[in-house]
């Protein structure tokens, strides 16, 4: 094939696939409705707080704090893919963690995005970040990605109803 006839090729590809790219269906942006964007706007302080004071309540050791923005029925699903049931379980959880944890020198959780589920659903995802000391003092990395769903308890107040930690 001679280099004329490679590029009319080419350029007839490129037509091609540029005529079904326009006539793929564009994804239409989400509409959030006005219950919609209140909700975030409730539950953002909250999700901020919760995220801002993981780190610190973590490396304190203070598993009351960890624990605290999470409801009565909540269901926390932790990497390992065991699932802790209730506000009293997450507690115990957070409290084994303190007790066996390895010391803490720097962490974040990294919020990535939120968005209104309906039913008066919050979700919200985004990675955690956590390095620790090993004996010998080096640094061990670990983290990943999470989604929580939030939701108002009777008190008004925003709690975590369920967590992924993957």
């Amino acid at each position: 094939m001679t280099v004329s006839r490679f590029a009319a090729w080419l350029g007839v590809l490129a037509l091609a696939v540029a005529s079904i790219a326009a006539a793929a269906p564009k994804a239409a942006a989400p509409k959030t409705s006005a219950e919609g964007r209140a909700a975030l706007v409730s539950a953002w302080p909250a999700i901020k707080a919760a995220n801002e004071d993981w780190f610190p309540a973590a490396q304190a050791g203070d598993a009351e704090r960890l624990a605290e923005p999470y409801g009565e029925t909540a269901v926390f699903i932790g990497p390992d893919g065991a699932a802790h049931v209730g506000h009293a379980a997450i507690l115990a959880l957070y409290k084994a963690r303190a007790a066996t944890r390895r010391k803490l020198s720097t962490g974040a959780i990294v919020h990535d995005g939120m968005a209104y589920g309906g039913a008066g659903l919050v979700f919200e995802w985004g990675h955690g970040e956590l390095t620790s000391l090993d004996e010998a003092g080096k640094p061990v990395r670990s983290g990943g990605p999470y989604l929580t769903a939030w939701r108002r308890d009777a008190d008004g107040r925003w709690k975590i109803v369920r967590n992924i930690a993957f």
